[in-house]
């Protein structure tokens, strides 16, 4: 019967790719005579099945991992304490301690790390608006001013750029104004479109829709509609296009009622789309000055390791800089066939 039963626990513990050193089949059948062997408590609790090696018997089984890291040197991947990696690691669980249980010790320690973050914050604000200054392919102030009178003078250029820029567009485009006789915003809008023609010299177009003069008398000159209001499914007015005679396009411009700067720039950006003005005359008359983008300039091909942050840096500097931060005297008298500088105290 052991024999039986001991062929049984045999192929069940190979069904279930037990060691062959863990089962053996005499091992019930060694015990049939003799009294409770020594671990048979052991046995008792695993089956009848338990083997104990005895190489293994006496080995000692090494000692117990202690739980969580009792080591006070940080590991590799833990940041270092107070920077800002371990600020935003740390603050949320600080403060949430510091609510639950508000003591001074608590309280405190949240507040130096709060402070802590916002003094880093303080130093590197001062020391990016120092940097940046020095450097004039970063000073957004070299091309947006802040100063009263520097925003005069940059005005005064927009000006007179956008001036230019609209007696350009006008000489080569004419506008389409479509209305109807009764509509309220056109009889405002005809007004702001004849001074806009007559500062700027646009050829303008009136096309009645519902084949009737505007009541308030503006554009007496008016046409009524031959089937390009249907054409460009104009529904609401005032509606204006831009034509261009030369390439046979007409292309929309507004429909409502626009204040006049608002539809001079509109003018102005329909033309940069269509290439009848340049991306410089457009800058200029938008901004004043020419624009000079990094996206433009940068050449990612020019960076062999994007890895490698001082060769990425190198590549920015070579596309946004305007001229060389800092220079040495001497390195300037040899470089440039000039007299040496007066302030020098030199002949």
């Amino acid at each position: 019967m052991l024999t039986k039963l001991a062929l049984a626990i045999s192929l069940a513990t190979a069904c279930f790719c037990v060691s062959a050193q863990s089962v053996t089949q005499d091992a019930p059948a060694q015990t049939t005579n003799a009294g409770p062997a020594k671990g048979s408590a052991a046995k008792g609790q695993h089956g009848w099945f338990w083997y104990d090696d005895p190489a293994e018997a006496g080995t000692t089984p090494p000692p117990p991992q202690p739980v969580g890291n009792t080591s006070a040197e940080p590991t590799a991947n833990q940041p270092e304490i107070g920077s800002v990696a371990w600020i935003a690691a740390n603050i949320d669980k600080i403060r949430n301690r510091a609510i639950d249980n508000p003591t001074k010790d608590n309280i405190e320690l949240f507040a130096y790390v709060q402070k802590l973050m916002m003094d880093k914050s303080e130093v590197f604000a001062n020391a990016y608006i120092t940097d940046v200054a020095a450097n004039p392919a970063l000073d957004e102030t070299s091309r947006h001013p802040v100063s009263g009178y520097a925003n005069f003078t940059v005005n005064e250029a927009i000006n007179e750029n956008r001036d230019a820029a609209l007696s350009k567009i006008s000489k080569g485009t004419a506008i389409w104004y479509f209305f109807k006789s009764d509509c309220p915003y056109c009889q405002r809008q005809s007004g702001l479109l004849q001074k806009m023609a007559a500062k700027y010299g646009f050829d303008v177009l009136p096309i009645s829709l519902d084949d009737r003069p505007q009541i308030n008398g503006d554009f007496p000159d008016w046409v009524p509609d031959q089937g390009q209001g249907r054409a460009l499914g104009v529904t609401a007015t005032p509606t204006m296009y831009l034509v261009h005679p030369e390439t046979k396009q007409v292309v929309f411009l507004e429909a409502g009622l626009r204040a006049l700067p608002e539809l001079e720039t509109r003018v102005m950006e329909v033309a940069k789309a269509n290439k009848w003005l340049t991306d410089q005359e457009y800058e200029k008359a938008m901004l004043g000055l020419p624009q000079k983008f990094l996206t433009t300039t940068f050449k990612p091909t020019a960076v062999k390791d994007p890895n490698n942050s001082a060769e990425v840096l190198a590549a920015l500097r070579a596309a946004g800089m305007h001229s060389v931060q800092n220079a040495d005297m001497g390195t300037l008298e040899d470089s440039v066939k000039a007299p040496s500088t007066p302030w020098m105290g030199k002949p």
